[in-house]
């Protein structure tokens, strides 16, 4: 018979149970009734009418339900039925009252029960008999005879047998109810479930268990999607131990309601483990050694309740250990949970893409899922990489004292480059952004060894775009770009170097930052004779680095004004080698067109004749932010002089002669 649920109008079968309930009630009093006025009117003979009639279907009433859950007997049972009675039928109470006028009315005795109901016997009135164990009634405390104190049906247990939803008043700020999860989807770790599954089955009524979950870091969220997962049919009654009383009595009360909240509703108990040394240790060990049901507990079980195991034995205690995989993927499966309808897909690859660059943990999966509820549908699959990356942000750290964080502004389309160098910047791109589908979904990464990153080189003169390419693909990719400082990351100390390039290439790989290696022959350079052991160390360094660049599973860019120092067999195994030109008149006219904002003041300029500079890029930023700053001070908009005025300083600082083509020209 399929048991109901007090947050479910309807069983499985399609039946209206509440209705069901109500009938079978009604029917159930009449006989009670028959019963009563049968007593009155003195027959001796015990009818032999049944008063708890057999349910129609498979809907199961709520009082045989309880009968069922808590083991009671069938003088039992009928005990609850009249304790039910008295306050949901009056024709009943005046019945009562004829027969034992001098009575307490609305509160029968036990000694009457014992009179009126089949099967009585003396000890269902026992502190170990579930009708008080469990808290199924309250005798009157007042009254100094146990079998003439009148009996009351606690409030909890009327509105369940009435089938009217209700809640533990007692366990209010101390229970708190657990739905089933929102997706009905497949587990994303199905080993797991399969374990719990055989935890579960082998705790009964008979058999408590303490099934104790277990995941590193305290991955909370990961053991409560697979709980709800594992007992969406049955439900969750969710505890934390700080929450608990102090004194025993008062504990031991809790754990009375407790059982009889999970024999009614059907629920699984779930305790929240404290932090060791909070000090609710004690109160939880207390607790769980006082609970007849089974229950779930997140975290390691007290010290106090192993302590105790002559009382309690160890063979009570059920373990499940989680790996941080497994927390991933269950944080996974929660998030993807929180997709709009028809996003499913693309927000499942989003997700993908996401992960393997930022490394997401749980609590990062946690945290966007979080996030995502609060999003409007049409942003969710957009929001997923930006905020993947702010998480990934708090595993930079390692990256502050050897390296600096560079912002990026610009894409690829400003920059001004040769085709070649454009198309080779623009596979890179592609590459990178199409890396999770060429490697996981189309199977590339188990047909090498190697790492799945990438590193390119650009080679060339200073100021010829090297550093604001990385910019512009950083730009592209939406990450962040760290340029790593040589001087604090070469130590003159063996062994240095080689710990702070694990920490620079841990730290990125973690956030999903790009690295740029600037001016990386100092670093990467050819490796020397071995002469002393400073050489052999130094070549041990370069090897290593090596290592790291072919296992390093994100982006590496290297730039050089001397590739010809480089050392030869690192070359080979760099897939992405771009040589950067100086730029000749036609690209230097683009520059200087490029750098003026729309909002800056311009006089009269002469692009063709800047462009007969002979300025690379980084030269001719540098002139037009000096004359600039020079026009506003003058109060004039920027014009052909100033700009000539701060060439002419600029090839000074290079130490070259400035030609023909820095002229002064007539300002406007």
């Amino acid at each position: 018979m399929n048991a109901p649920r007090e947050w479910a109008a309807l069983n499985p079968a399609g039946v209206d149970w509440a209705q069901v309930n109500q009938a079978w009630l009604v029917q159930a009093l009449g006989l009670l009734r028959q019963r009563l006025q049968q007593a009155l009117d003195g027959d001796s003979n015990r009818p032999s009418a049944d008063l708890l009639p057999a349910p129609t279907g498979d809907a199961c009433p709520a009082l045989l339900h309880i009968r069922q859950r808590f083991g009671l007997s069938t003088f039992e049972t009928e005990l609850l039925l009249l304790l039910a009675g008295v306050q949901l039928d009056s024709g009943l109470r005046q019945l009562l009252n004829q027969l034992f006028p001098h009575s307490a009315g609305l509160a029968p005795s036990f000694a009457q029960a014992m009179r009126l109901l089949s099967e009585p016997h003396w000890d269902a009135l026992s502190t170990e008999a579930p009708l008080r164990d469990r808290l199924l009634l309250e005798p009157d405390p007042t009254c100094a005879s146990l079998p003439e104190a009148p009996l009351r049906l606690p409030e909890r247990l009327l509105h369940y047998i009435a089938g009217v939803p209700a809640r533990e008043q007692r366990l209010d700020g101390l229970l708190h109810p657990l739905a089933a999860p929102a997706s009905a989807g497949p587990t994303p770790w199905p080993a797991l479930q399969q374990s719990l599954q055989a935890l579960l089955r082998q705790a009964s009524p008979q058999a408590a268990r303490l099934i104790c979950l277990q995941a590193p870091g305290g991955h909370v969220e990961a053991l409560l999607n697979l709980c709800r997962q594992a007992l969406a049919p049955r439900g969750l009654l969710l505890m934390r131990a700080q929450d608990l009383p102090e004194a025993p009595s008062e504990l031991l009360r809790c754990a009375r309601y407790l059982d009889r909240e999970v024999g009614l509703s059907g629920a699984w108990p779930l305790l929240l483990a404290p932090e060791s040394g909070s000090g609710a240790e004690l109160k939880l060990a207390r607790l769980l050694e006082q609970l007849h049901s089974s229950a779930l507990l997140l975290g390691a079980p007290p010290p106090e309740l192993l302590l105790g195991a002559g009382q309690d034995p160890a063979h009570r205690l059920l373990h499940l250990q989680l790996s941080a995989e497994d927390c991933r993927q269950a944080a996974e499966a929660a998030l993807l949970a929180c997709a709009p309808p028809g996003a499913e897909a693309a927000l499942h690859a989003e997700l993908a893409r996401a992960a393997r660059q930022f490394s997401l943990a749980a609590q990062d999966m946690a945290e966007l899922a979080r996030q995502l509820r609060q999003a409007p549908a049409s942003e969710a699959v957009p929001m997923i990489w930006p905020s993947a990356r702010t998480a990934a942000r708090n595993k930079l750290r390692g990256l502050e004292h050897l390296a600096s964080h560079i912002p990026t502004r610009q894409g690829l389309d400003a920059l001004v480059l040769p085709p070649p160098q454009a198309q080779a910047l623009r596979a890179i791109v592609s590459q990178l952004r199409q890396a999770h589908k060429v490697f996981q979904d189309w199977g590339f990464a188990a047909k090498s060894s190697r790492g799945q990153g990438l590193c390119a080189l650009f080679a060339g003169d200073s100021g010829t775009g090297k550093t604001l390419a990385a910019e512009a693909i950083a730009h592209e990719l939406g990450l962040d770009l760290y340029r790593i400082d040589l001087a604090l990351l070469v130590s003159k100390y063996i062994g240095e170097t080689e710990k702070n390039l694990k920490q620079v290439f841990d730290a990125a790989e973690a956030g999903g930052a790009l690295l740029l290696f600037d001016e990386a022959d100092a670093l990467f350079g050819k490796r020397s004779e071995v002469k002393d052991s400073h050489d052999r160390h130094a070549n041990i360094e370069v090897a290593y680095l090596l290592q790291r660049i072919e296992s390093y599973r994100g982006m590496a860019i290297l730039t050089s004004n001397m590739k010809s120092a480089l050392d030869r067999a690192f070359l080979r195994r760099i897939p992405f080698i771009v040589n950067f030109p100086f730029p000749d008149a036609a690209a230097r006219a683009l520059i200087w067109q490029g750098q003026f904002p729309p909002t800056a003041p311009l006089g009269e300029i002469d692009i063709p004749s800047l462009a007969r500079l002979d300025l690379s890029g980084a030269h001719i930023r540098n002139v037009v932010l000096a004359a600039a700053f020079r026009a506003a001070e003058l109060g004039q908009p920027i014009h052909q002089a100033l700009l000539l005025q701060a060439a002419r300083n600029e090839y000074a600082k290079l130490d070259r002669p400035p030609g023909a083509a820095c002229r002064e020209e007539p300002g406007p």
